[in-house]
């Protein structure tokens, strides 16, 4: 955008998106239960603050290159383009690039847009993005059909047009502007939040003792202290747990039961994470929501959890990447991927069938092995070599097993 551009953008009359946040200064963000529900409130509820850090963490602490397209079809990393630093080490001067990535994706999971500023040098160079939280940006659409936002700041407003900022969004009805999961299912957030207001308030007024003993006389003030303060000494705390309590002649000891509602309530309180795992497309186990959770499938696991929910999310970093940070010509170069290797890393015997197939099919030389498990190359170890090797049956493959010999 040239600079008569970007003037006209900044006088043209707008048409503003409306957004959920407008809506909520309309009617105000309650849901069904009464509870109001923002994104503050809503990580309050662990299931949330859970989904939304497994998914924000994983994300930011991915690996994220740049890379170069060469001619015969091969690719390298292109450490040496300057925007390969700001993706994969340091976005900004106080910001790592896994805060920084963590913090937008948090913002996106939460908000249902994340910006930050594309800050350039005298000679235009992209040297720096810093992060704007949604809250302060108001998105609009110009007569022009030229989108801008509006910053919030403390010395006021200020106008960034689109080739300033760096925005991702999340599902969007309009392509402008994204929703978050917590404007979506306000309701279902917003019933885990009344009920552990509902748990609160039960520990802090119910009083309920978990035993009672009756007597066959009424004590006077004095003896029932004494004997409050003796049940106290003998009986309360971790080391004095299952001692037999000696009763007089006349007295009984009764336990008091969970009451129904109670259990009620304790069973709500799990259903509610379990919809809020369905809400993030996070696996209960993942977020510690399941109580007799399963870990010997843990591969598949990790492959469900990034086919069905980071797939999406990783796509919308790439290709926000390459259609806001690159240039037409430098896209047809360039290309950022994130690397899951790590994450689909598998189990020591999978990964050693893999290898084995892939060293002998050839698509896999012995010094790319052993760069993925982290070990240093060794001499010739950069040339294929495909070999013939034994099969499951003891013969080598390609070979027909002999003929077995009647008896």
């Amino acid at each position: 955008m040239n600079l008569r551009q970007r003037i006209a953008s900044w006088l043209a009359p707008e048409r503003r998106t409306v957004t959920m946040k407008d809506l909520e200064a309309m009617v105000g963000p309650r849901a069904a239960s009464g509870e109001p529900v923002t994104a503050r409130s809503a990580e309050g509820v662990a299931a949330v603050y859970a989904a939304v850090s497994v998914i924000s963490e994983t994300i930011g602490s991915l690996p994220l290159h740049l890379y170069r397209r060469n001619a015969d079809g091969s690719r390298e990393r292109a450490t040496d383009n300057p925007l390969h630093t700001l993706l994969h080490d340091q976005p900004n001067p106080w910001q790592t690039a896994v805060e920084f990535r963590e913090l937008m994706q948090a913002h996106v999971e939460l908000r249902g847009n994340a910006y930050a500023e594309r800050r350039y040098n005298d000679a235009g160079q992209l040297v720096a993005l810093v992060p704007i939280h949604p809250d302060t940006v108001t998105v609009s659409v110009t007569s022009g059909e030229r989108v801008v936002y509006d910053v919030s700041a403390k010395g006021g407003r200020r106008r960034l047009v689109a080739d300033e900022i760096f925005h991702l969004r999340g599902r969007s009805d309009d392509g402008i502007v994204g929703r978050s999961p917590i404007d979506v299912a306000r309701d279902a957030v917003g019933l885990s939040v009344a009920q552990n207001r509902t748990a609160g308030s039960l520990m802090r007024n119910a009083m309920r003792p978990s035993a009672v003993i009756t007597m066959p006389t009424p004590l006077t003030q004095e003896q029932m202290a004494r004997l409050r303060e003796a049940f106290r000494e003998e009986y309360s705390g971790p080391n004095k747990a299952g001692n037999v309590v000696p009763l007089d002649v006349g007295m009984e000891f009764k336990q008091i039961q969970m009451r129904a509602d109670d259990v009620q309530l304790v069973q709500a309180m799990q259903f509610s994470v379990e919809e809020i795992a369905r809400i993030f497309r996070v696996p209960l186990v993942i977020i510690n929501g399941q109580r007799d959770a399963n870990y010997s499938a843990s591969v598949a696991l990790a492959q469900h959890f990034v086919t069905y929910g980071l797939r999406r999310r990783l796509v919308a970093w790439e290709q926000a990447i390459s259609s806001q940070l690159m240039s037409e010509s430098t896209r047809r170069e360039f290309y950022a991927e994130h690397s899951l290797d790590g994450l689909l890393r598998g189990d020591p015997k999978t990964r050693s069938d893999l290898y084995h197939l892939a060293l002998a099919d050839g698509w896999l030389t012995v010094n790319e092995v052993r760069r993925l498990e982290n070990l240093p190359p060794v001499p010739g170890g950069d040339v294929p070599t495909p070999r013939t090797l034994p099969g499951p049956q003891g013969q080598l493959t390609g070979e027909q097993p002999a003929p077995s010999r009647g008896t």
